[in-house]
Order: C-alpha cells, then structure tokens, then sequence
C-alpha cells in the first residue's frame, strides 16, 4: 500500500480525535544508543492485564527521516534478530488492525490491512496496519498513555542494517519525519507539534542508562541562546526536514562550494536538496560538493599532521578517506567544521565528529582515524546523527523551524 493511502486513512481515523484534547504534555521517552550513531528510543506499547507488565517496552530507531512507526511483532517471518521478544499483538487489550474493508490499497493478510515499505538503505517491512496504546515513560515524570495512535505491526523484514550488532536491541523504527502518519503528526496539539532531542557522543553510555531524552512540547529543553533556520516544504517528498545549506567552512575557512549542489532542483522530481536526518548515521554531500570538501579536509590533515599517513585504500574499511599514525602515541589535529544554514544560522561540527578512530585488527588503538562524511549515493545531502552530536536540536513542525545549539548532552537532563 502506498504512504499516500496511508496518510489518507491517518486523515480519516476518527479514533484519534482525542489524542490533542489532553492537557499539556510532559512527555519525556528515554533514548539510547546502540552503537556508532544508531540512537533508539523507548516506548511501552499494548495494554496487558499483567499489573506488574502492563505494557511491553519496544525499542524503536528514532528516524526523523521516515514517516511510519513500527515494530515486529508475534508472528514475524524472516525478521532480523532482537534481544527482546516480539510484540504480542494478540495479548494486547488494544490493538486494533484496520480490516480489509477499511484498507484502500486492498492488500491483505489474514483479513487485515497492510504496509509495505522500502527504505534507501535497503530495508523493507511489510506488517499490518493497527492502531494500538503507547506508553512515555520517563525516569524523572509520570507515564503519559496515548490511546489508539497508528502504527505498522510487522511481520516481515530485511536488510535493516541497524540490527546488525551484537546483541541487539532495537525492534523497529520511530517514524518522526513530517508526513501525517509520522509520530508528531499524530500527537497534534498534544506534542505542540514540536519535539527536541540532543545526541550524546558514540563514545557516552553505549548500551547502558543515558540522560538523552526525546522531548515533545512544553519539555523540549529550550536553550536561551539558539540558531534557527527555516524548515523548506519539497511536495514531492513531504515527510523530510529540508534545510537551506549555504556553503560548509573546514576549520573556519568557507569552501564557496556552488548552492545550487545544495538545493531542491526544479526537475519532475525536485531532486536535490539537504535534509537533517537522524535515521542517518553519517552526513552525506552530492559528488560535487563532497569532491571540494574532501580536498580540504584531506589539505588540512596532511598541513597539520607530520606523524599520519593517509591510507590508498580507504574504501577498504567503508570510508572514502583514512589516515593512520606513523606510531602509536602521534598526536593528532583535525578540523572543525561549520555547516552554514539560512537565516545565518551555523552549526559547528567538533574534530571528533568529523574524522573518527576506529578499531582495525591486528593494529594497536587507535588504528586509522577516517572522515566521517560520505559521498551521496543518490541526489540528496544529509545532515546524519554523527555530525548532530551535541547539538539541541528542535524541530517546530507547526512553525517550521529547526533550531539548534551546542550542548554538552552527556550533561543534559532533557
């Protein structure tokens, strides 16, 4: 089923009317990391008649580039591996699968509606389309428990490439992107459309308790001091934070690399274009513009740094750029880099979050260090989680403005 028929059901659901009748909300979810830049966020889902597990916790990638919420559920065929069982969906006092007859595209399984969907990265998920109770928990504020929001209970999945680690906890997708199936549109007035998230470093509590919170609302941890730029509007591809990137700086020094590289192209398919994108976990540049801010970086490391020696085979370990220290205790200098957005708003990028270490077999830590940043495979720019690592980030759907502001987040409470 296409997302346009689904949005015309999330349109047409007049169960969800009492979702923005509540008060005010102090809606606060935990988020963790899994590993690298993989950020997930938990969320109870069902209603069960267990009083000491009245709902089940699900683990759910926080996507800020994708509309559709799901998890998998009981039932799952050729699904990629999680530490925690699968959603129970029959033991659940609330959930409620949209029939065949409420189902515009006509697809069934077990006279149940259902969704398909492709992602970029190769993933797919195919479950059926259900209304269902979350729960927000939050260590430091009551449970908030939101009745019948929209969601995928999935039955069949692949390639979802975040699930590949050791132990995995993740069991879905958090859709937060713009379109009206998305978790923000849904919460409406609820969530004052407008949620804030700040990524603690990939170094910080992987696996374990974190202070990182996925806020809606009043509790959105607003700083005094912040940039704000204008969220743009692609219709061809409604659901995504677009953002008017004028130029990138490497350690202070503006590249002048062409705008029109970062722009929405005025083709059949308004191509182009940059978008903040969480469910990313590095930023990608189109060819052209990653061609100049490569050779800057690359023009920096090697000026800066006598004891590195750049690698002729990057992309042997996935990277288009590496370097590896001539001995083991070299000390090393790397860039910072400045994303300048419109509306003068700029963000900088600290050297860790632009080239990494990362571990190599075989060779004492710290290994090779490599750029972080990547070559776009198709005809889009994007801001990934790596690079918004200690930032505040708000994103305003309603006046469509993201704001943002480097913030210890290791430190932060919200």
């Amino acid at each position: 089923m296409s997302k346009s028929r689904i949005r015309y059901l999330a349109n047409n659901d007049t169960s969800r009317e009492g979702v923005s009748r509540y008060r005010k909300p102090d809606m606060a979810p935990e988020m963790r990391k899994s590993s690298s830049a993989i950020y997930y966020v938990t969320l109870g889902l069902g209603q069960f008649s267990d009083i000491n597990n009245p709902y089940q916790n699900i683990y759910l990638l926080f996507d800020t580039g994708s509309d559709l919420t799901w998890t998998q559920c009981e039932g799952c065929r050729n699904c990629f591996y999680q530490n925690s069982p699968y959603f129970p969906r029959t033991r659940s006092q609330t959930y409620q699968p949209y029939s065949c007859g409420q189902c515009p595209g006509g697809q069934c399984y077990q006279d149940h509606c259902t969704v398909t969907n492709s992602y970029v990265d190769g993933t797919t998920m195919n479950g059926i389309l259900a209304t269902e109770t979350f729960t927000f928990s939050s260590p430091f504020l009551f449970d908030d428990i939101i009745h019948d929001l929209i969601f995928v209970c999935t039955i069949e999945t692949s390639n979802f490439h975040a699930a590949n680690v050791y132990d995995n906890p993740i069991t879905g997708v958090l859709g937060m992107g713009k379109g009206d199936f998305s978790l923000i549109s849904q919460l409406g007035r609820y969530g004052e459309y407008r949620f804030s998230y700040c990524l603690q470093d990939s170094n910080d509590h992987v696996g374990a308790y974190s202070q990182m919170m996925l806020s809606f609302g009043t509790e959105i941890g607003k700083t005094s001091i912040m940039s704000v730029t204008q969220i743009l509007t692609n219709p061809k591809k409604p659901i995504f934070y677009y953002v008017d990137l004028i130029d990138i700086s490497v350690h202070k020094r503006r590249l002048n690399i062409p705008h029109q590289y970062f722009t929405i192209q005025g083709d059949i398919n308004n191509s182009g274009g940059t978008i903040f994108d969480s469910g990313s976990a590095i930023s990608y540049l189109v060819s052209n513009a990653f061609d100049i801010f490569k050779t800057a970086i690359e023009r920096y490391v090697g000026t800066h740094n006598t004891y590195l020696r750049r690698i002729t085979n990057p992309n042997d370990y996935g990277f288009e750029a590496c370097w590896e220290p001539i001995f083991d205790s070299a000390t090393v200098t790397f860039p910072t880099i400045t994303f300048h957005f419109g509306n003068d708003a700029n963000m900088v990028v600290q050297p860790n979050q632009v080239i990494s270490s990362i571990p190599t077999p075989g060779v004492p830590n710290p290994g090779l260090y490599c750029l972080f940043l990547s070559r776009s495979t198709n005809d889009v720019n994007v801001i990934g989680a790596f690079q918004q690592v200690n930032q505040r980030v708000i994103t305003d759907v309603q006046t469509m403005q993201l704001s943002f502001a480097a913030e210890d987040c290791s430190q932060s409470t919200w």
